[in-house]
């Protein structure tokens, strides 16, 4: 059984075809995106991200890489630019990928569990109780204890941590 996997490095902003192109090719390579929706006054829109910007990982030796990148004439670029990780990295990731096919971001993390602010501001670093998760999906809300009582705030569902995950 193989232990690792190749991650390779592509330009910005070609994830996404790259994954198309592979899959077209059937080499198997596994390339982790997440939705993030937007929304302004008059509009909503999700959109699909990579979770690694300028990486994706491929199921193949260097050797059988090396071989198979002819046929993807682009993809791979210089063939310099190579790691390996192992393949519990890349199990993790896709034990988080729900029915949609996309990473799930922070949705094991259950209402009433302790949580840590990771978002540099005024919060940064603070504890506090995740009290809701807020209905556009993307937002949660944090009970805070302060000297003249407790007081929520809401922040990105992308910027708390579970308590004894989190590095000061």
């Amino acid at each position: 059984m193989k232990k690792s996997w190749l991650v390779v490095q592509s330009r910005s902003g070609r994830e996404l075809a790259i994954g198309k192109t592979l899959n077209s090719l059937s080499i198997p390579a596994f390339i982790p995106c997440y939705e993030k929706k937007t929304f302004g006054e008059y509009f909503r829109r999700t959109l699909i991200r990579p979770l690694f910007l300028n990486y994706f990982f491929v199921d193949l030796s260097y050797d059988e890489l090396r071989a198979q990148a002819s046929k993807a004439l682009g993809v791979f670029g210089k063939l310099e630019r190579i790691g390996t990780v192992e393949n519990s990295f890349v199990e993790a990731i896709q034990a988080r990928v729900g029915v949609s096919g996309f990473v799930l971001l922070n949705d094991d993390i259950q209402v009433g569990s302790e949580v840590t602010i990771t978002e540099s501001g005024p919060f940064f670093g603070r504890s506090g109780i995740l009290s809701r998760r807020l209905s556009d999906g993307q937002r949660v809300q944090i009970l805070l204890d302060a000297v003249a009582g407790k007081f929520s705030i809401e922040v990105s569902n992308n910027h708390i941590r579970p308590l004894e995950l989190s590095v000061a």
